[in-house]
């Protein structure tokens, strides 16, 4: 039952994004034309422009579709009317609450690669993979010089923490949501303010964590000691990796209870 509740929320969850992402790769493709052919054109440049601007609005409109899809899922789902119908499905609640993370978690790991690509075509269709390489070594000495300080381990923290940190975002989403729901009056504002406050708390900690681990690299290696650096990153990372997922499977734990013992969708 999981595999099938996990289609449909993909498939609800793709429904609009999809043509997003599409126009996203078309106007890269077409601003990269445009570029390429600015010097033969005279209406070239305006196009370049244009299509620039288009890709700039288009990359905002992806990442404000995908959080807005991402949250909508939920809280329409299970939340609103859809909620009494959802609640009897012969599935436990914390299977549903699985089903919405995952498919909000790769919802949004698949903007990011539709991001990605679309900077790739604009980048080979513009010619500016070919033309501008000059760049790409500097970009590539950048990334030699850090490479002092980033090692194996310290890149895979660093990717760990990114993609833990998109889960969290996620579940501290739905458990603003689902505390907002115990409110008899205004819950979204409710929802709003149980989001701040969450959010708040653990950008706090992740401060205090980091000032913490400043401190003891300092002490013990020094900052400006390549050995100290490193240190530093990989505690920071790890540090702060254990504390979003620590914060994710309460706030987890949270919206399953809520959802279980005290769903009000009056």
């Amino acid at each position: 039952m999981l595999k099938k509740l996990l289609k449909y929320d993909f498939l609800a969850s793709v429904r609009y994004l999809w043509m997003a992402w599409v126009a996203l790769l078309g106007a890269a493709t077409v601003s990269g034309l445009s570029t390429r052919l600015q010097s033969d054109s005279s209406y070239a440049g305006l196009a370049m422009v244009l299509t620039t601007m288009l890709i700039l609005l288009l990359l905002l409109a992806v990442w404000v579709l995908t959080l807005v899809q991402v949250i909508l899922r939920f809280h329409t789902n299970l939340l609103k009317d859809e909620g009494y119908l959802m609640h009897t499905l012969p599935v436990h609640t914390w299977q549903l609450v699985l089903s919405k993370l995952l498919c909000g978690t790769a919802v949004l790991l698949l903007s990011a690669l539709a991001s990605a690509l679309a900077a790739g075509v604009w980048a080979f269709c513009s010619n500016a993979i070919w033309d501008y390489g000059n760049a790409f070594q500097r970009i590539g000495a950048v990334f030699r010089f850090y490479g002092v300080y980033f090692d194996g381990w310290t890149t895979i923290l660093l990717c760990c923490t990114w993609l833990v940190s998109a889960v969290s975002l996620i579940l501290n989403c739905y458990a603003a949501l689902s505390l907002g729901q115990l409110a008899n009056r205004n819950r979204i504002l409710f929802a709003f303010l149980w989001f701040l406050g969450i959010r708040t708390a653990v950008k706090l900690l992740n401060t205090m964590i980091t000032i913490v681990t400043g401190l003891v690299s300092n002490a013990g290696m020094g900052v400006t000691n390549t050995n100290g650096v490193t240190f530093f990153m990989n505690t920071s990372s790890l540090t702060q990796l254990i504390v979003k997922v620590l914060v994710g499977i309460a706030c987890f734990v949270i919206t399953e209870e809520v959802l279980k013992r005290k769903l009000n969708l009056q």
